[in-house]
């Protein structure tokens, strides 16, 4: 099998197929003495990414298995994210490439189950569920998580951290890097972002222009400036400029964009989307697709990102350690350069 040649095009609408990165049987919780923790997600992808991080130093560290709650559509708090419908979920294991974030130490069990369902269900039998549910947010770091969530006398097999606390940095730097080693998108993404990065050419670049934080932030840029910008540091006209993130609906401030550069959106693919669409739930297909816009932009050759976004934040990690979470560039450039050589 050669990992770059899937097929999708020519108004083609079939699905490609896809497949779980991880053997555990979803929601698995056994009564062998195996003791599980449990957290609540938030925010966008990128925040539920984060999340789950910590929560994985914190099993580490505390002796727990993780349940790896679903990813979901951007929820604005923990409690919207907790009365979730199923048509606004996607099992984590489709996403990430559990094998390997499964190497970093703990036992992980994803969840095909709502975090509401599941708390229900645990609550109707003793001796299964301990929720941990403080009042206020808590500020947990490091020694602090063992003396409040390793605590011997929580005997209950699940012991779920429920509320707004998870999004808080429980660890340092260095250890968290650690973790992120392991935190790769599964094939089927990365597939998925081959197939954008054989439309836009061997010499792309990106930028990642979420307006919505410049105007959360009173900071809106000139479009004229920041194209300006982008010629100061190097983006060649003549090549293909990727804009992650597509306006859902048309905006001006891209105009200028497209009078100097050859502009491409994700709008420009909907044959690549429709590929995938089948295989989520309606409302998580933008998000999917978010995924997707942080590998093509991790491969380019400049990026340029939103100072205030998580999503800029990942894919400026990406791009330091290419080699790792996205290891397939090197040889698709080499490919295809040598069949656009053939070509020429």
């Amino acid at each position: 099998e050669n990992f770059f040649d899937i097929t999708v095009g020519n108004g083609s609408k079939d699905t490609i197929p896809i497949s779980r990165t991880y053997a555990t049987p979803y929601d698995e919780i056994k009564s062998d003495g195996t003791k599980y923790f449990m957290y609540s997600p938030s925010g966008g992808f990128n925040n539920q990414r984060k999340e789950m991080e910590y929560a994985l130093e914190i099993s580490r560290v505390i002796n727990r298995t993780l349940l790896v709650p679903m990813a979901a559509k951007h929820t604005t708090w923990w409690s919207k994210y907790h009365y979730l419908g199923y048509e606004g979920l996607v099992p984590m294991d489709l996403l990430l490439d559990f094998n390997e974030l499964a190497k970093y130490g703990p036992d992980i069990v994803p969840l095909n189950t709502t975090i509401f369902d599941l708390e229900k269900r645990l609550q109707k039998q003793p001796g299964m569920l301990y929720v941990k549910h403080p009042k206020h947010r808590v500020n947990w770091r490091g020694k602090e998580v063992v003396t409040n969530l390793g605590d011997p006398s929580i005997t209950e097999t699940v012991l779920f951290m429920k509320g707004p606390s998870m999004y808080h940095a429980w660890f340092n730097k260095p250890t968290m890097w650690k973790v992120r080693e392991h935190v790769i998108y599964s094939k089927y993404i990365r597939r998925l972002a081959i197939e954008f990065m054989k439309r836009l050419g061997p010499h792309y670049n990106a930028i990642h222009m979420r307006l919505g934080d410049y105007y959360r932030h009173g900071r809106f840029p000139n479009p004229r400036s920041f194209v300006n910008q982008l010629l100061k540091e190097g983006f060649d006209p003549e090549h293909t400029l990727y804009i992650a993130t597509e306006p859902k609906r048309p905006h001006g401030f891209f105009n200028h964009f497209e009078r100097t550069f050859k502009v491409k959106y994700a709008s420009d693919f909907t044959d690549i989307v429709d590929s995938f669409r089948g295989n989520f739930r309606p409302d998580t297909v933008n998000d999917v697709l978010g995924l997707i816009e942080q590998l093509v932009c991790t491969a380019s050759v400049k990026f340029r990102g939103t100072g205030y976004s998580n999503f800029s934040a990942l894919i400026t990690y990406f791009r330091k350690n290419r080699d790792l979470h996205f290891p397939e560039v090197s040889a698709f450039r080499e490919q295809f350069m040598i069949r656009e050589s053939q070509v020429n």
